[in-house]
C-alpha cells in the first residue's frame, strides 16, 4: 500500500453562514431556508475532525448557497441553476448579483480551493467529507467515491477503508448515490478519495447531533481508525 504523511480534509458544504446577508441575492423565504437546512452537511466539521498534525482541515465557512467551491466552472449544473452561484433552488430565484458582488463570490471560491492545494503533497490524501439525506439511498450508510484516474487511490487503500466501516456495522458502497472526488490543480501526485456519510447514523430531527444513540462518537471513532490506518 502506498504510504500516506498528510491527510486533508475537503470540508465544504457544513456552514449556513451568508446566505442571507446583504448583498447575498438571496430573501428571506420559508421554502429557500427549508432548503438550506436539507443541503447542509450539518457537522461534518466535527465528524471528521482529528486532532493530530498530520490531518489537516480546511473548512468553507460560508454556505453553499452563497457560493458552491466544489462546482466546477462551466458545470452542467449551471443548466438548472444550481452552478458555482446558484440562482434558483426548488423554483426560488436569487435576485440579481451585480458583477462587484459575483467577483467577490468567486474569489473566495479560488481562495479556498487555493488553500487546499498548498497543503498537498505527493504523500497526501485528500479526503471529500460531506453528508447525505436518508431517503437518498436508504440501504447506504457510507458511500465511498473516487475517480477513476491518476487521483484514484490504490485497491489496497480504498478496500482497507471499505473494510473499517464495514467492521463497524455500515453499510458501504462505492460511488452511490454520489460519485467521484475533489481533485484541485495542484503539481504533486496526490490522491483524493470521497467519504459521503447518511445523516441517519449521526443526526436526529435533521440537525442534531445524535448523542442519546452514541452515533456520533461510534463514527468519529470509526473515522478516526480510518485515519490511523491510512497514515500507518
Amino acid at each position: 500500500m502506498v504510504k500516506f504523511n498528510k491527510i486533508v480534509l475537503n470540508i465544504p458544504h457544513s456552514s449556513i453562514n451568508g446566505v442571507f446577508t446583504n448583498g447575498s441575492g438571496w430573501r428571506y423565504n420559508a421554502n429557500l431556508l427549508n432548503s438550506v437546512m436539507r443541503e447542509t452537511d450539518w457537522h461534518t466539521d466535527f465528524i471528521f475532525n482529528d486532532e493530530r498534525e498530520e490531518v489537516v482541515p480546511c473548512i468553507f465557512n460560508y454556505s453553499r448557497f452563497l457560493v458552491d467551491v466544489e462546482r466546477l466552472e462551466d458545470d452542467p449544473l449551471e443548466n438548472e441553476g444550481r452552478g458555482i452561484l446558484y440562482s434558483n433552488v426548488n423554483g426560488y430565484q436569487r435576485k440579481y448579483l451585480d458583477r462587484n458582488k459575483c467577483e467577490e463570490l468567486l474569489a473566495l471560491r479560488k481562495d479556498f480551493l487555493d488553500s487546499i492545494s498548498r497543503e498537498l503533497t505527493d504523500t497526501t490524501l485528500l479526503i471529500d467529507c460531506h453528508s447525505f439525506n436518508n431517503e437518498i439511498a436508504k440501504d447506504v450508510d457510507i458511500c465511498i467515491g473516487f475517480n477513476e484516474d491518476w487521483s484514484k487511490p490504490d485497491d489496497n487503500v480504498i478496500m482497507g477503508i471499505t473494510s473499517i466501516f464495514a467492521a463497524a456495522g455500515y453499510k458501504v458502497k462505492f460511488n452511490n448515490p454520489y460519485s467521484n472526488s475533489i481533485t484541485p490543480k495542484s503539481d504533486s501526485l496526490y490522491k483524493s478519495i470521497m467519504i459521503e456519510v447518511n445523516k441517519k447514523i449521526y443526526l436526529r430531527n435533521n440537525n442534531e447531533i445524535n448523542v442519546d444513540t452514541l452515533y456520533a462518537p461510534k463514527l468519529s471513532n470509526t473515522i478516526k481508525k480510518v485515519y490511523d490506518f491510512v497514515l500507518s
